[in-house]
């Protein structure tokens, strides 16, 4: 099965494009590399956000991680 990819179009003025030229070449990646790292990044911290919200409006309570480890058999020296 092959996979269909699509072409992602962004219009950057000369001062921006430059500035996304120099940071994917001191990053040595390509501008396609960066925008799509970005882009999925971008979406990542909005999904990690929107848990942390509701884990924050959830009131659970939380434990030390000193005590889950005793808890789940583990010592000091394990970690």
């Amino acid at each position: 099965m092959a996979t269909l990819e699509k072409t992602l179009t962004v219009r950057l003025t000369p001062e921006e494009r430059m500035a996304v030229e120099e940071y994917a070449k001191e990053k040595n990646m390509t501008i396609a590399q960066l925008a799509r790292e970005s882009l999925l990044e971008k979406i990542e911290d909005a999904y990690d956000l929107e848990v942390y919200t509701a884990w924050l409006k959830s009131k659970r309570e939380t434990v030390r991680f000193e005590d889950l480890v005793k808890e789940c058999g583990f010592s000091e020296e394990d970690l």
